[in-house]
């Protein structure tokens, strides 16, 4: 679902976000790992899957490291399997918004984001499609 979500921001003509950004302790520990990070603007952004409302140790988890990236002042955006396939519109308004409130940068107008939002619901939902879309999205460049 990450790389969903990544194809979603980077056809959407979106900046691509660092994937998978270790973030280290002072130590050099590994301390997090992040699906997709814009580390210039602080903006995580991360798909959370069903286990992460299921199960109540991961639920946990989840709780404290927000509360850790609240302290150092990252902003988290959550994704989960609606925001791509039902709502990506909204999840690119989200990213977009994230974006623009920690740094200054021109964006796709909303108009194009609603119509790559649409483009990608379909294709994502075509019959058949490796899990990726990967050959189908080629062929519309």
């Amino acid at each position: 679902m990450e790389t969903g979500l990544r194809l979603l921001i980077v056809l959407a003509g979106l900046p691509e976000p660092t994937v998978n950004l270790i973030m280290r302790g002072e130590d050099g520990s590994w301390r997090m790992q992040f699906d997709l990070c814009y580390l210039d603007q602080r903006l995580i952004v991360e798909y959370d899957g069903r286990q992460h409302r299921d199960d109540p140790e991961q639920w946990q988890r989840d709780i404290y490291r927000r509360e850790d990236l609240d302290r150092m002042d990252y902003r988290l955006l959550i994704v989960t399997r609606r925001g791509i396939y039902k709502e990506p519109h909204r999840t690119l308004e989200r990213v977009r918004d994230g974006q623009t409130t920690r740094r200054e940068w021109s964006t796709a107008p909303d108009v194009q984001l609603r119509q790559l939002a649409t483009l990608y619901r379909r294709i994502a939902l075509l019959p058949n499609a490796p899990p990726t879309g990967g050959w189908r999205l080629r062929q519309l460049r």
